[in-house]
């Protein structure tokens, strides 16, 4: 606050955060998690495999398994930023990426990835698993 204040509305929020009018509490911005009340949190960005779409001293939630947010955005607001990688499909039943019909392989881990099935093998299914030799 500067100094001499009489109201709350000359206090200032640290950065990436924003005062509540109603509770005169500092909160991260959407995009953003921590606690803006706390010098030894405060609030960071979602990074590239989290959002979170309120106001508010929370952590960001976490993207499905095997997703990242469209286009290497770190400020994300909303799940739907949250976007499979190539030859993959969310299943949100399941809540994570799945290798797309055609590829085989584990959307939800890099190093493995969705690899096409080749002129041997098929899979017609979307799921996480290898192609089938042809009989």
């Amino acid at each position: 606050c500067i100094t001499n204040a009489t109201s709350p509305d000359s206090c200032a929020c640290p950065v990436r955060s924003i005062i509540n009018a109603e509770s005169h509490i500092c909160e991260c911005l959407a995009g953003h998690g921590g606690d803006a009340t706390n010098a030894n949190i405060g609030c960071s960005v979602c990074g590239t495999t989290a959002f979170k779409p309120n106001v508010g001293n929370t952590q960001c939630t976490s993207c499905p398994a095997g997703s990242s947010i469209a286009d290497g955005g770190i400020y994300a607001t909303s799940s739907d930023s949250c976007v499979c990688g190539a030859n993959a499909e969310m299943n949100t039943e399941a809540g994570r990426c799945e290798c797309s019909a055609g590829y085989g392989g584990d959307a939800t881990n890099s190093f493995v990835g969705c690899s096409p099935c080749g002129s041997s093998s098929f899979k017609d299914t979307v799921a996480n698993m290898a192609c089938t030799p042809c009989p």
